[in-house]
């Protein structure tokens, strides 16, 4: 892969999954080990610099974020993770 070349202006980094529940110790789902597995990982760290390294080659990055609002109003529950994010509570 080390002499993979990607076309800047055809290339986008989507990033996606950085959720505070899912990433962070205390978020509705810590006890599944993500946050402890993704620091140990260091996830961060490294899509922090893996995104710097599109930009400065012109690429696009695009970062995703889902948001469920406090009871879960709108959210449709008809997939089992969307279900046990209603149940976590998440937010």
């Amino acid at each position: 892969m080390a002499d993979l070349k990607l076309a800047a202006k055809k290339t986008a980094l989507i990033i996606q999954d950085l959720q505070n529940d899912v990433i962070t110790e205390g978020g509705a789902f810590a006890e599944s080990g993500a946050p402890a597995h993704a620091k140990k990982q260091k996830v961060v760290e490294n899509v922090k610099a893996l995104a710097d390294a599109f930009r400065k080659a012109g690429a696009l990055v695009i970062h995703v974020h889902y948001i469920v609002e406090p009871g879960a109003p709108g959210l449709k529950l008809n997939a089992p993770l969307f279900r046990g994010l209603a149940d976590a509570k998440a937010v």
